[in-house]
């Protein structure tokens, strides 16, 4: 089984050799690696032109963000499964034989990914909370799991069958974020999601300049905005209708999030007028509070209310270690 692998590359000269040498040194061998130069102004290229491997194809484009240059790679591949890695990024050497798995054992679903994990400037890892995500399968609800953890696909831990793109289209250009999440969810909408749990892909945190730590976000993003557009005018079964309504909400109090810690109190509280927001228990309530109090206050709580979330979560993770 080929795979095309897919980088958008924007002056990540300290990363890319990283990122590059961790597909190179996949167990799996049958792919071409796509570097899709999205007008990269630092020495970044000049490294991947340095890399001597007959897979490695240079792509060059004028900057147009990094949904263009991942469509710019769709476009160029020649294999029927596309997969994808952040130029700051990596994989484990098992990524792809564990994606080959996957795509045999669950040929009709229209995403497959694998788990991942984070690593902090400090070096510390951390793992995701996925929330009723089988260690290996078909993801049963994927908008009710991830409105109830964190994400489940990630755009350094995907793989798309080419004819799903043919289907449904290419990434959103323009959207300042969410291309990649409006993307999984327009899968979701129409297939099946295949997972295995198992962590083959590293999300890097010490990058700087990744734009979900550099754009303020100050209304609902356009993916959010899409999906509610499909709510008002196509017809969905009740279940997965709720689900997409709990989706949309998770990530609008998510946006109220960042705006607090970021000390954007005035947005956080326009964003709570959002109706879907009101009357939605405790959490509203507690963003409610937090977007009112005065800076140096809120902080505080904020740290408090953190350290509450992570010592339930860890209890709850013993509890199910000892119940298992």
């Amino acid at each position: 089984m080929k795979f095309s692998v897919v980088i958008p590359l924007y002056n990540k000269e300290r990363y890319i050799l990283r990122a590059i040498s961790s597909i190179l040194n996949q167990t799996h061998t049958d792919f071409e690696l796509i570097v899709v130069d999205d007008g990269s102004t630092d020495e970044g290229m000049a490294l991947v032109a340095k890399v001597d491997d007959s897979r490695v194809k240079i792509v060059r484009q004028r900057n147009g963000g990094e949904a263009a240059a991942r469509n710019r790679g769709i476009q160029e591949a020649t294999s029927p499964y596309i997969a994808f890695l952040d130029a700051d990024d990596a994989w484990k050497e098992d990524h792809l034989s564990l994606l080959a798995m996957l795509i045999e054992d669950f040929p009709d679903a229209g995403l497959y990914c694998t788990g991942y994990r984070f690593v902090e400037p400090s070096g510390r890892a951390k793992e995701p909370r996925w929330r009723n995500v089988p260690e290996r399968g078909y993801v049963p609800r994927y908008f009710r799991s991830v409105s109830e953890g964190d994400l489940i696909a990630t755009a350094s831990s995907v793989c798309i069958p080419r004819a799903v793109f043919q289907q449904l289209g290419l990434f959103p250009v323009g959207d300042r974020l969410g291309a990649d999440q409006d993307m999984w969810a327009r899968i979701a909408l129409r297939y099946p999601l295949a997972v295995d749990a198992r962590s083959t892909a590293t999300y890097f945190r010490d990058a700087g300049d990744r734009s979900c730590t550099t754009i303020r976000i100050d209304t609902e993003l356009p993916y959010l905005t899409r999906l509610q557009q499909a709510l008002d005018s196509c017809h969905f079964p009740d279940e997965l209708r709720a689900d997409v309504e709990a989706y949309i909400r998770h990530g609008l109090f998510s946006f109220v999030s960042v705006n607090v810690r970021s000390g954007h109190y005035e947005t956080a509280l326009r964003l709570l007028q959002d109706s879907r927001l009101q009357e939605r228990g405790m959490r509203f309530r507690i963003w409610m509070v937090l977007a009112k109090l005065p800076p140096g206050l809120s902080g505080i709580t904020l740290k408090i209310v953190d350290a509450g979330r992570t010592a339930y979560r860890l209890l709850g993770e013993a509890s199910g270690r000892r119940h298992a």
